[in-house]
């Protein structure tokens, strides 16, 4: 942490993407869409489509977290990212809920661009995918 200049400042996520340079790398964690865990506005699945539109423009690498699946639904989109993208996955259980019944485990996904992934050894292995058109817009 101490050998980068950090900034810190508070804007909307399509504008903070809109100054994103060739040297930085993005880090995305948008709400769940549809569910009642967003911050201020609800976040909807448009939302997430015009997210995940805006890091094909990106100049620079990324990663993305975003829920796998639970007990009850998966989110496609991730499966939909697996083709063209490096998900790692990793699953917590959920203690939040009013009832202890609806307190479950959750699959967690952090998906990364191909360029930036790292290998189980550490070393980043570039891969040069090309992008696969996105059949959810």
């Amino acid at each position: 942490m101490q050998t980068h200049d950090w900034e810190f400042r508070v804007a909307s996520w399509e504008q903070t993407l809109s100054e994103a340079g060739s040297d930085d790398f993005v880090y995305l964690d948008p709400p769940y869409e549809g569910r009642h865990t967003d911050y201020y506005n609800r976040w909807s699945r448009e939302d997430t489509y015009r997210l995940i539109e805006s890091l094909g423009r990106l100049p620079c690498g990324y990663a993305l977290s975003m829920w796998l699946e639970n007990s009850y639904r998966q989110n496609m989109i991730v499966h939909y990212l697996k083709q063209s993208h490096t998900v790692k996955i990793y699953d917590h259980f959920y203690h939040i809920g009013a009832e202890e019944k609806n307190r479950n485990w959750m699959r967690e996904s952090l998906i990364i661009h191909p360029d930036f992934a790292q290998t189980d050894d550490g070393h980043i292995t570039p891969r040069h995918n090309q992008a696969v058109q996105n059949p959810l817009f």
